[in-house]
């Protein structure tokens, strides 16, 4: 008997070491790009991943696996932390929100540098059976260094992806980011740099509607959703910013004088020709000053015209 019950243990314990020594499985690499299209590494970001025919099961829980600039969950690989899983969002997308400096505990220096490989990563599930193929998330040095060659311009405008390639002609269901040089771009007369110096100062906002002010989102000082909405945000660089998931989500929506949330009636399908907006300067909780009025252009897609037939007579 005792020979017997030695038996089964062993048999079961060899299963469970059998289960638990199981194979993982590298499946396909996911879409990555990131709200705020352009962004600084100490600068909040939101990393998107669409995970359509990628392998993964739909809707299963999974978690990011970093390994550039640092490995911030290391030894983890059979048990992610908590601190790893991303956000699923439905339709096989999923994201996560940080701020690359304060997860991979690193320097903006080292991330800015030339030497930085990227953000390399991969998603996985919880245990060690499903991982991604290797990639590495957009960053923005590229797009900085460009800008910063263009000292005499004031306005940048990305619009879209950095895996298909920005565009400054915006459309409504791609991601929108907007680079001030506050050495250049004037409010109220004055460069935004100078306007800083105001008495009183609070920051910038966006009033801005598409079409001309169709479907508005104004700057309503008394609306504190309405404020944090519309505000522009200093970056460690010196420039200010304004970024949106996409002018869909947007504009879909903005803040009625009672500081309720009220659909605009735009439409997801709608074909846009403008964003008309002013950048307002914030004094003493009010409007203190504006730039004068600007107009950002959508770019539609022309579809390739109908085929032509003809013939050629030969003699």
């Amino acid at each position: 008997m005792k020979r017997r019950i030695l038996l089964i243990a062993f048999v079961f314990a060899a299963l469970v070491t059998a289960i638990g020594a199981k194979a993982s499985t590298k499946v396909g690499t996911p879409v990555c790009w990131t709200v705020p299209a352009i962004y600084t590494p100490d600068q909040e970001v939101t990393f998107y991943y669409d995970v359509t025919d990628v392998g993964f099961p739909e809707g299963v829980d999974l978690y990011l696996w970093a390994w550039q600039p640092t490995e911030p969950d290391a030894g983890n690989g059979n048990n992610s932390s908590d601190f790893a899983k991303l956000t699923y969002l439905g339709d096989n997308i999923y994201c996560k929100t940080m701020v690359p400096t304060e997860y991979f505990h690193s320097e903006v220096t080292t991330m800015n540098g030339d030497n930085f490989p990227g953000f390399w990563q991969q998603l996985k599930t919880k245990q060690d059976d499903l991982w991604s193929t290797e990639f590495a998330a957009p960053d923005s040095r590229t797009e900085w260094a460009e800008i910063m060659k263009k000292t005499n311009q004031g306005v940048f405008v990305y619009s879209g992806r950095k895996s298909t390639g920005f565009t400054d002609k915006w459309t409504i269901k791609q991601p929108l980011t907007l680079i001030f040089n506050p050495g250049v771009f004037q409010v109220n007369g004055i460069s935004m740099s100078e306007f800083e110096n105001t008495t009183g100062f609070q920051g910038f906002n966006f009033h801005s509607g598409i079409d001309d002010w169709t479907y508005l989102q104004g700057v309503k000082v008394w609306i504190p959703d309405c404020m944090a909405k519309t505000r522009l945000t200093k970056l460690s660089n010196g420039y200010w910013s304004i970024s949106m998931s996409s002018p869909y989500d947007y504009y879909s929506y903005n803040y009625a004088d009672d500081g309720s949330r009220v659909s605009t009636g735009l439409e997801s399908d709608y074909e846009p020709t403008n964003i008309a907006w002013l950048l307002v300067g914030i004094v003493n909780g009010d409007w203190g000053g504006t730039c004068p009025d600007q107009s950002t252009q959508a770019g539609q897609a022309v579809p390739y015209p109908d085929p032509v037939f003809s013939y050629i007579t030969v003699r």
